[in-house]
């Protein structure tokens, strides 16, 4: 189990991006097994009503026959959504949406202030699967910079002011509406990188004889910063270890699958290299390394296989609210996870190829920062107003005449492809 706080027993200083690990519990091998490793005894539960225990027992989620709609999938999604809604209320008005806080027992693993350290977990009684999400927050280097840390954002060294139950959203919300695939699972939020432990946690489970569990990997955002590697990483870039805290380095030696998300435009790789999209109009070198980001991302990730990486100016969007809004190529990210998990599970079985219509390797074209139209909402910091996206670099100080030409083309016929997201 991995932690919310930093480990006080090490004293690293660690970099945190909001990263998954999807565990698929394949087998009934865990089912009747107790939690072990130091939690609490878990009181009593209401036992859910008879009809949210008979779907749980029988199914994860609607019988529906994917082969025959292949062909319209969005239409298909559509009406999966509206069914969840509208079957959702008659079984769910009652449930404990809320995960609930659990410290460990074991008193050598503290925060950084030497509180307790502890995870969130939400059960979902017949369901196998696990989500276990490790939470982003930053990181700091120095005690200066640790220590206005600790003032700022003290839920990320301290366990002093966590709440006794968190409601998820994005891919952790308990409502179907929100969360199409995977609000039935059972989910666990605290810990540190997936691209840093996932290959560790899937050979811990098939050491401990647990063949039938799958262990899936999402990353969020995510560049890493901790004490351990990925031995196989290592011994590829011996005496540069450090290489391996980059997901570009670190993906090609993993074994575990892992669907990368990944904005072309993140908002903290543009701020440590100090250039702020939402004050000042930026300087001409300035608009050059903000097109060349865009351009290396796209660089890095063109060799993995599933993946999604919007042209938006953003940072971190599987616990946001509006992650089922974006979509990039007409895919949305739900979709493409849900495709992704599916083709997998599908190849596992029968060798089979990825069902057509179901795309999982998504990035945008455009060039420019929010070029897509369904990236999340800009406000002027100073105003408050909702931008679009002419509005939007015209407040970064983008000269239409001069991006024009550069990119040999008229001014009105590169105002009608920002318009339009092209």
């Amino acid at each position: 189990m991995k932690f919310e706080c930093s480990l006080g027993r090490r004293r690293i200083v660690r970099l945190f991006h909001s990263v998954l690990l999807l565990v698929l519990l394949q087998s009934g091998v865990l089912g009747g097994r107790k939690y072990r490793g130091g939690r609490n005894p878990q009181p009593r539960r209401t036992q859910p009503s008879s009809t949210y225990r008979d779907r749980g027992e029988t199914t994860e989620s609607f019988s529906l026959d994917f082969t025959a709609v292949e062909e319209n999938m969005d239409n298909f999604m559509t009406q999966v959504k509206n069914l969840a809604q509208s079957l959702y209320p008659c079984s769910a008005q009652k449930l404990d949406y809320d995960m609930k806080l659990h410290f460990l027992e074991n008193t050598s693993v503290t925060c950084n202030d030497g509180t307790p350290a502890g995870y969130y977990l939400k059960e979902s009684k017949g369901s196998r699967r696990w989500l276990i999400f490790l939470e982003g927050g930053w990181y700091c280097f120095n005690k200066e910079n640790c220590d206005s840390r600790y003032e700022t954002m003290r839920r990320l060294m301290s366990s002093t002011q966590w709440p006794l139950t968190k409601t998820g959203t994005g891919i952790l919300s308990p409502q179907p509406e929100e969360n199409p695939h995977w609000w039935n699972a059972n989910m666990v939020a605290g810990g540190t990188g997936v691209l840093l432990n996932v290959d560790r946690v899937a050979e811990q489970l098939e050491g401990l004889g647990h063949m039938g569990v799958q262990v899936r990997g999402l990353s969020d955002s995510g560049w890493y910063w901790g004490g351990l590697v990925p031995e196989r990483c290592k011994q590829a870039h011996e005496g540069e270890e450090w290489n391996c805290f980059f997901g570009y380095r670190v993906y090609p030696t993993l074994k575990s699958p892992v669907f990368v998300v990944q904005w072309l435009f993140d908002e903290a790789q543009l701020t440590v290299d100090n250039i702020h999209l939402t004050g000042q109009p930026v300087q001409e070198g300035q608009w050059r390394y903000i097109q060349n980001l865009g351009n290396e991302l796209r660089n890095t990730l063109k060799d993995v296989p599933a993946m999604f990486a919007p042209a938006c100016l953003s940072h971190e969007v599987i616990t946001r609210n509006y992650w089922i809004d974006i979509q990039v190529k007409g895919t949305s990210l739900p979709r493409a996870l849900h495709c992704w998990d599916r083709s997998l599970h599908d190849n596992s079985k029968n060798n089979k190829a990825p069902p057509r219509g179901c795309p999982v390797h998504l990035i945008d074209s455009c060039p420019w920062p929010h070029c897509n139209p369904t990236c999340p909402t800009i406000r002027d910091q100073y105003t408050g107003q909702e931008m679009n996206v002419i509005q939007f670099l015209m407040h970064m100080g983008f000269d239409v005449q001069k991006m024009a030409q550069q990119q040999g083309m008229d001014p009105s016929q590169l105002l009608g492809m920002l318009s339009s997201g092209s």
